[in-house]
């Protein structure tokens, strides 16, 4: 067994594992609550996890497992919505409980996906009456994603993998009006690049699952510019995403594991122990096919910039740590989206745990940036014209996050404190690692304090129930004492590999 094949190995069992846990012995289904955290139960049946655990059953190859897999795929088919004078005609319910209804328009992208991959690979096992009903029910769904599709047009990401299913779906049907429109649809997107779904890693990984039914070798696809930004994006040491961080979750610690780090994990025949926690994001692994795609050991450093919706980014990228950056004023978002940009994101560490140093929340209304040699980076702030002096939270003006972590020493002029002021040296060592900042008052006038506090940086995905009172990370950040409308504030800061070079 290569080492691909290892990987892709693992990946499956760990979709199994998780599998497992899930799965009631009263129910015979995957029992998951996508808004449930902490230990509350999950009582509510995911179709879409459900069917994905019928395809991991069956990629085992173990008889009692596909047998298992053939009993439960059964089941799940008489939830497909087939009464044709209803918007969710040939979809299926988010959860079971909810038949007929189907709340969520593209779900039926997620299971055609898998349906593709169970008539792909298994159709000799399926028997001839369980192969015509999920022909049938697989046919349903890709109707109803292009009708979607064409009544509003999906996210770029969904769009990616309701054209792959459509034409290679349409194909393994011998549909060809299906196989046509997707293949249309496709030509449409292939050279189109998308920035919010490119510098998302939760979109990417849908991007990903499409493709995978497309093309055995990205690279010697009409997808080749996006292999390329795989390849450049992400950290081989640290084993994550290091690119413009448009949209990146937290999860505790670390950077939330998507779909994305399972594909690349593949990609470069490495699994860490971020990506090996339990996490029903798991499941999805049964979804990665062996192939070609390999990544291949990069030439360092990297250095790739471009602009998002008129705002410029850059990345660094070396073999111990990588930075992002973004400028913030020309972006726009939806409110969860902005809990989840990053104007600046650095990534060090290896693959037993992942650090961050991280620009999120304040009050300012735009950020641009230089970044004068490797090393350094000056981070420049326009602060909101409304001076909210009262207020507890809106008078942060500035505020950024490192993961809180033992052996971690914040130092103020070579002192331990827990306050600064503006032009002192801050100082965060954290093992071969240093980042200093200052920060520096440009244009107006005003008194700032600054501190350090245990908290949670925005874009921190488990703040609920009991999770809330939990904090993994320190914050450090400028208070308003008082300041004029204008004013514009510049944070200095230096990289260094060891306590001297930042002293």
């Amino acid at each position: 067994m290569n080492e691909n094949q290892d990987i892709s190995r693992r990946l499956l069992d760990l979709a199994v594992t998780c599998g497992r846990k899930h799965k009631s012995t009263q129910t015979g289904y995957l029992h998951y609550c996508y808004n449930e955290q902490g230990d509350a139960p999950h009582l509510s049946i995911p179709t879409v996890e459900n069917f994905l655990f019928v395809l991991t059953l069956m990629k085992t190859r173990v008889a009692d497992h596909v047998n298992e897999a053939k009993i439960m795929l059964e089941g799940l088919l008489h939830f497909q919505n087939l009464s044709d004078d209803t918007i969710g005609f040939g979809n299926f319910p988010i959860y079971l409980h909810e038949f007929p209804q189907c709340k969520e328009r593209f779900n039926s992208v997620q299971i055609a996906i898998t349906f593709y991959w169970i008539l792909k690979l298994f159709h000799q096992v399926l028997g001839q009456q369980l192969k015509t009903r999920l022909e049938k029910a697989f046919t349903l769904l890709l109707k109803q994603c292009l009708r979607n599709h064409q009544e509003k047009p999906a996210p770029y990401q969904i769009a990616v993998k309701i054209a792959a299913a459509a034409k290679m779906g349409g194909a393994l049907l011998n549909d060809i009006e299906i196989e046509s429109q997707g293949s249309l649809l496709l030509k449409e997107i292939e050279h189109i690049k998308n920035p919010t779904a490119w510098y998302c890693p939760e979109a990417m990984g849908e991007i990903l699952t499409g493709l995978a039914i497309l093309h055995h070798s990205l690279k010697n696809s009409p997808w080749n510019d996006f292999w390329e930004h795989l390849q450049r994006t992400w950290h081989r040491q640290a084993c994550c995403y290091v690119g413009p961080a448009l949209k990146v979750g937290q999860r505790r610690s670390e950077p939330q594991v998507t779909v994305y780090d399972l594909f690349l994990s593949s990609f470069s025949d490495t699994l860490s122990s971020r990506i090996l926690k339990e996490t029903p994001i798991h499941l999805k692994a049964a979804l990665i096919p062996y192939s070609d795609n390999k990544l291949s050991i990069p030439s360092y450093p990297i250095n790739y910039k471009g602009t998002i919706e008129g705002s410029s980014w850059q990345l660094h990228h070396d073999r111990d740590i990588a930075y992002s950056l973004i400028e913030q004023g020309q972006l726009t978002f939806h409110s969860p989206q902005e809990r989840e940009f990053h104007p600046l994101q650095i990534i060090w560490g290896d693959q037993e745990r992942v650090h961050s140093f991280v620009c999120q929340g304040g009050s300012c209304k735009n950020m641009v940036f230089s970044a004068e040699d490797p090393t350094t980076i000056s981070l420049t702030f326009t602060l909101n014209d409304k001076v909210e002096v009262e207020d507890r939270d809106k008078n942060r003006e500035i505020t950024f996050a490192i993961d809180a972590f033992p052996g971690m020493h914040f130092l103020v002029s070579g002192e331990k404190s827990s306050t600064f002021r503006l032009n002192e040296p801050v100082l965060l060592k954290s093992g071969n690692h240093s980042l200093e900042i200052v920060f520096e008052r440009t244009e107006g006038e005003g008194r700032f304090i600054g501190h350090r506090n245990l908290g949670n940086r925005s874009s921190q995905v488990e703040t609920k129930g009991e999770l809330r009172f939990q904090a993994h990370d320190w914050l450090v950040f400028l208070r308003t004492i008082s300041r004029s409308e204008h004013c514009l504030l510049t944070a200095k800061i230096t990289i260094a590999e060891n306590d001297e070079a930042c002293i």
